[in-house]
């Protein structure tokens, strides 16, 4: 059971690839069907090929996806449909007698979205199995050629060149938003702490470094807030750890929610947190600093019934021309954090650097 649950996810997980190929593939094939049906009346073809033609435009592509859609392996199976796709093809190239207009068409699409799809490997697989398909034709419906492509031909051949580079493109648009959404997703999942919604220690640490350096180059003030939770080892001992993971989540929603213009949130340890004030020289943190715990007074944290207060210990620093790097300026805030913490808690400390902290 369990071999038979891993094969159909495995099936499932890999039917991306001909479910893409599938409409491709049939307004394709279908559109081309009609410049070589054309092709076939200039060459005076029998009526088995139009049936034959049928099948081609009209079924092989419902064949071609529902084959691979139901095989181990989808991927490795569309890869044989592409390489069978060539292979018609060359059997029609000779079939019309290389018609100049739909062969040329047929060719120049069939050779670029093959190569775009597999790269140079399939590149050569294609060429060698549209060959094959040639020979093939050659020696089932003759070796007459029809080059000259009568206007009727050239007219059914319209649709194709109208139909089918649209389709591509349209493809090709909407898989390039996919790409550019879960390039989004994944970088939103690397920039930002999944329990708090904040950002994440190195996202912190890099836009911390960027605002140093910009501060120090262009003297622009910039101050830091660093606070953590009081006795927050007393809520994950007495109420567990997953109340206490909830608690560090409801926490980064109030935070996130007094957030003005350009100042950045993270979560920079289990239960530390920091926020950059870019432009404010240290006087505009006890405001922010006022919002978040007003927010606090009012959200009740609750467990089983029984609801408790969540304080926080605030260390604010300004950036001074003496810090020499992000490290200084964090170990300043570090500094005012831990007098507040000294200072009995719940309470906002802020670096100075001729007394070290004051309050």
């Amino acid at each position: 059971m369990t071999g038979q649950s891993g094969t159909g996810a495995t099936r499932r997980k890999g039917t991306g690839f001909p479910k893409a190929i599938y409409l491709p593939r049939m307004i394709g094939l279908g559109s081309l069907s009609l410049g070589i049906g054309a092709a076939l009346l200039q060459r005076h073809a029998g009526w088995w090929l139009y049936a034959l033609l049928v099948a081609f435009g009209a079924v092989w592509p419902q064949v071609a996806c529902a084959w691979a859609v139901r095989s181990e392996k989808p991927v490795a199976a569309e890869y044989i449909n592409l390489r069978l796709d060539a292979l018609f093809c060359g059997f029609w190239a000779a079939a019309m007698g290389f018609n100049a207009v739909p062969t040329l068409l047929m060719g120049t699409v069939l050779l670029m979205d093959n190569t775009t799809v597999g790269g140079l490997r399939l590149l050569w697989h294609t060429i060698g199995a549209a060959a094959f398909g040639i020979c093939a034709g050659l020696l089932i419906t003759g070796t007459q050629t029809c080059l000259i492509s009568a206007m009727y031909v050239r007219v059914a051949s319209l649709p194709f060149l109208l139909f089918y580079p649209v389709v591509i493109g349209v493809l090709m648009y909407r898989n390039s938003m996919r790409v550019q959404a879960e390039k989004s997703k994944l970088r939103e999942r690397t920039e930002r702490d999944g329990l708090s919604g904040l950002y994440s220690r190195d996202f912190w640490e890099s836009r911390l470094a960027e605002r140093f350096e910009l501060c120090r180059r262009e003297g622009r003030p910039a101050a830091l807030v660093v606070f953590d939770i009081d006795h927050f080892k007393e809520i994950n001992d007495q109420y567990g750890h997953l109340r206490g993971d909830e608690t560090i989540r409801e926490l980064g929603q109030a935070v996130l929610a007094q957030l003005r213009g350009g100042e950045i949130a993270a979560r920079i340890g289990g239960d530390e947190f920091g926020i950059l004030l870019p432009g404010d020289d240290g006087s505009g943190a006890a405001a922010m600093v006022a919002r978040i715990q007003a927010a606090l007074a009012e959200r009740r944290f609750a467990h089983d019934g029984v609801s408790y207060a969540l304080t926080m210990s605030f260390g604010v620093a300004a950036l001074a021309p003496e810090m020499a790097s992000p490290r200084d300026w964090m170990h300043g805030a570090d500094e005012a954090l831990y007098a507040a913490k000294r200072g009995g808690r719940n309470k906002l400390e802020i670096f100075d650097t001729t007394k070290k902290t004051s309050s």
